[in-house]
């Protein structure tokens, strides 16, 4: 027997990560600039997952050089290029983020570990 998923995807945009920052639900991370300008985040309610896509603004010094995303994005956005994750070059916390064409992606692997069927 399927069972329907109870996975929830919701997506968000904030004109300002300062705004962006006010809406608790959607827990914006507070190293996004609060200049950045248009922000859009894709968010797996169920999970860890995140897409996040914003410009303007520069990154704090927590992030820092590192290693691409070690998993795929299973989440997806028209904004997200496909495979962008094993681009990125910079760790902010726990997120992999990648600079391209004045425009900052950013994600959030999942850490949750999903039960077996």
């Amino acid at each position: 027997m399927l069972r329907p998923s109870s996975t929830v995807i919701v997506t968000v945009g904030y004109p300002t990560g300062a705004e962006g920052k006010r809406d608790k639900d959607a827990r914006l991370p507070e190293w996004v600039p609060d200049k950045a300008a248009p922000v859009t985040e894709v968010i797996r309610t169920t999970g860890s997952e995140r897409l996040l896509r914003f410009t303007g603004g520069a990154l704090p010094d927590l992030c820092v050089p590192g290693p691409a995303a070690p998993q795929t994005a299973t989440l997806i956005a028209p904004w997200w290029p496909q495979g962008q994750e094993s681009r990125t070059d910079k760790v902010c916390g726990e997120w992999h983020v990648l600079v391209q064409d004045g425009a900052v992606y950013a994600f959030k692997p999942e850490t949750l570990l999903s039960p077996r069927s």
